[in-house]
């Protein structure tokens, strides 16, 4: 086992960080692949000790710290949030991964496709030909709650209620979590169960073919999702799908507002998509840290130890950046092989959901391709990021387009 050693200091909330992170990342990563926070948890800054831990049964999820530090231990959100699969480990996890990913299998997300692209172009269409948006608000906002709940088969008349309700979930993970917003994230979880109790009620009456019906029908090994497992998995997937993607987007068309050649490059060749929206989620990926307790005491590099219960902080922003894996890494490269980002974590607790959020992504791009000549910043504004997010995301993203 290592000694521990002195490690570099790491802090997010300092001008430094908030000016340049990845810049302030690369300096770090420099002196050690291993850094401090300022509460006192190692930082993984290593590709090779990211995918490590990730992938190390040594580890567990316990947001139960997290929650507690925010002085959540108990209530709605909490049973919920830490009932969910991202708290299991071991056989718990392994039993609801394999009936959850009944719905994400690759027939499973080819269905998908044309219902997705249906609500790209409707949300192009209501933004019609005025040649502003703002993008936040007007689609990327929208899209994940109405594709998530078109899959689930929620009736398209009750949308917006959900749309609601998920918004409201995120308050629970602003940094600045207050009773008011407690309130709101814990009578969203509520809400949400109420009227997920009917419509599970009806499905199970009467199977359709959405991944509601999926869910109630998954079978492994002669074992289903219980009630409250059900109610936990489809509140999950709305939070989580809702989120990330949202924020995915507003990154991508970010991105490509600030490369006009890019944009043209995409707009000829199409097979170009893919490895475009992977090296946007290589560069800036959506959750900027993951968090990992250590089972007992662990070595993670740098000459640095993990004591047994101790939290572990893992950084995807500068894994994802790491020049011992990619060459160039600040850059953008369509071209680029060899090992892959994080951004979607790996190992267990790998993100089920991955392969929806790319159907999104690519879907979003191709129809905005193909609906405007281009876009760029209104006013040529850079758009600012949202300090010290669990959710990387831009406070707003006002586009300037020209329609095709």
């Amino acid at each position: 086992m290592a000694q521990d050693v002195p490690l570099p200091r790491l802090d997010v909330m300092s001008d430094e960080f908030n000016a340049d992170p990845h810049g302030y990342l690369r300096q770090v990563r420099s002196d050690n692949p291993v850094a401090r926070n300022i509460y006192g948890m190692p930082v993984l800054l290593a590709h090779a000790d990211v995918l490590s831990i990730l992938n190390s049964p040594q580890v567990c999820n316990d947001y139960a710290q997290s929650f507690a530090k925010l002085g959540v231990t108990d209530g709605p959100f909490a049973e919920f949030h830490l009932g969910t699969i991202l708290h299991k480990d071991g056989p718990d996890h392994t039993r609801l991964r394999k009936l959850v990913m009944h719905a994400f299998t690759p027939r499973a997300v080819a269905r998908m496709k044309e219902p997705v692209r249906e609500l790209c172009v409707n949300l192009v269409d209501e933004i019609g030909d005025g040649g502003e948006v703002d993008f936040i608000h007007e689609f990327a906002h929208q899209l994940p709650v109405q594709v998530i709940c078109d899959v689930l088969g929620i009736p398209r008349a009750d949308h917006h209620t959900f749309d609601t309700w998920v918004t409201d979930l995120n308050a629970m993970f602003s940094e600045e979590l207050g009773a008011e917003g407690r309130r709101t994230a814990e009578a969203a979880v509520v809400n949400l169960y109420s009227y997920l109790e009917g419509l599970i009620a009806e499905r199970r009456r009467d199977l359709g073919d959405d991944m509601l019906s999926t869910l109630i029908a998954a079978e492994e090994d002669g074992d289903r999702l219980s009630h409250d497992d059900l109610l936990r998995m489809v509140v999950l997937l709305m939070h989580g799908g809702h989120d990330t993607t949202r924020s995915a987007l507003m990154i991508m068309m970010a991105t490509l507002a600030e490369n006009q050649e890019l944009q043209s490059r995409l707009r000829a060749d199409r097979t170009l998509v893919r490895p475009a929206i992977e090296e946007i989620l290589r560069l800036e990926p959506i959750l900027p840290w993951l968090m990992r307790k250590a089972r007992t005491d662990l070595d993670l590099g740098g000459g640095a130890v993990a004591h047994e219960g101790e939290m572990v902080q893992i950084s995807l922003l500068a894994a994802n950046r790491d020049p011992d894996v990619f060459t160039c890494p600040d850059e953008f490269r369509l071209d680029r092989e060899g090992p892959s980002h994080v951004t979607f974590g790996r190992g267990a607790h790998f993100c089920p959901g991955n392969a929806l959020a790319r159907l999104e992504l690519s879907e979003a791009l191709n129809v905005l391709l193909d609906r405007w000549k281009r876009w760029e910043f209104r006013d040529g504004v850079r758009p600012k990021w949202i300090p010290l997010s669990s959710i990387r995301a831009f406070e707003s993203l006002h586009l300037s387009f020209e329609v095709a």
